[in-house]
């Protein structure tokens, strides 16, 4: 188990799910010489970003929404498990400087979700990202702009 959001070195990952090959992937880490504190596929996550980038996402087998965000490249990597089992949600605001995501829309009203979505997860100023890649549905919800993340998405800010 590991505590959220989780960080390695320049990476700040939230992760919701369930990796389904974690052991085989994690072996093949350890061989690597990666050393693990936890036993949490969170772990496993990030270090698996850290070592193969974006590619580190077609390793994995299982239901998952995953957030890293790159202090250094000033970047944020929002994904979901290819059949869309775990949503991933998104808000994005210019006038607000507001970019808010979570893998969950519980509240009914824009103002207590962007709360909840706020408290959940960082919100993140979009003038510090430099690009974001969505990768993973049908982008739209039932709340006005906040949307899905849809398949092989990628967008510059």
């Amino acid at each position: 188990r590991s505590n959220q959001p989780f960080i390695y070195k320049n990476l700040i990952l939230s992760f919701n799910g369930e990796i389904y090959n974690y052991m085989d992937l994690k072996d093949q880490m350890i061989q690597k010489g990666y050393k693990f504190k936890t036993n949490s596929d969170t772990e496993l996550v990030v270090k698996l970003y850290f070592e193969y980038g974006v590619d580190s996402f077609k390793l994995l087998s299982g239901i998952f929404a995953i957030s890293i965000f790159d202090k250094i490249k000033k970047k944020i990597i929002l994904i979901r498990d290819i059949v869309g089992v775990k949503p991933l949600y998104y808000y994005f605001n210019i006038q607000e400087k507001k970019f808010i995501f979570s893998s969950l829309i519980k509240p009914k009203t824009r103002r207590r979700l962007l709360s909840y979505l706020w408290a959940v997860f960082m919100g993140l100023r979009p003038a510090g990202i430099s690009s974001i890649i969505l990768v993973s549905k049908s982008p739209y919800t039932v709340i006005a702009r906040v949307r899905g993340i849809g398949v092989a998405v990628i967008t510059n800010t």
